[in-house]
C-alpha cells in the first residue's frame, strides 16, 4: 500500500501565534493570494528567506493610464538611447542635453498625471 503523500512529507508539529493589525494581516493575506499559497506557507516561506513570487494583477484599467505606460515605455527607450551614446564615447551637443531635458520633462508630465489619477491633486503627496 502506497503511502500518503502527507506521510512523506515532513508534518508540521509547532503552532506559532502572532498578532497584527487588520490592515497587516489583509496585506499578507492579499500577497499570498497573488503567490498562490496559503497564508501560513506565505509567511513560512517569507520568514525562512525563500524565494516567493507575487504577482501584481491591475485592478484599474482606464485608457489615460494605457497612454502614460506607452509614454514611459517610448522614454525609456529614449533614456537607452541617449545612455548607450554616451558610453559609446558621444559629444554632448546642444542637441542631445536637450533630449535629455525634452525627457526629463515628459517623464516629470507622467508623474503629475498618475498622481492625479491616484487621487493626488499636486502630485507630490
Amino acid at each position: 500500500m502506497a503511502r500518503s503523500r502527507k506521510e512523506r512529507s515532513i508534518v508540521k508539529v509547532k503552532k506559532l501565534d502572532v498578532r497584527m493589525t487588520e490592515a497587516e494581516y489583509l496585506i499578507i493575506k492579499e500577497n499570498a493570494e497573488n503567490a498562490g499559497m496559503s497564508v501560513s506557507e506565505f509567511i513560512r516561506s517569507s520568514c525562512l528567506g525563500k524565494k516567493v513570487i507575487i504577482r501584481k494583477s491591475t485592478i484599474v484599467e482606464m485608457p489615460e493610464i494605457r497612454e502614460i505606460k506607452a509614454n514611459l515605455g517610448k522614454i525609456g527607450s529614449n533614456i537607452n538611447q541617449i545612455a548607450k551614446y554616451f558610453n559609446q564615447g558621444g559629444y554632448r551637443s546642444m542637441n542631445m542635453i536637450d533630449s535629455i531635458h525634452q525627457c526629463m520633462d515628459e517623464m516629470h508630465k507622467a508623474f503629475i498625471k498618475l498622481s492625479e489619477l491616484a487621487g493626488d491633486k499636486n502630485g507630490y503627496n
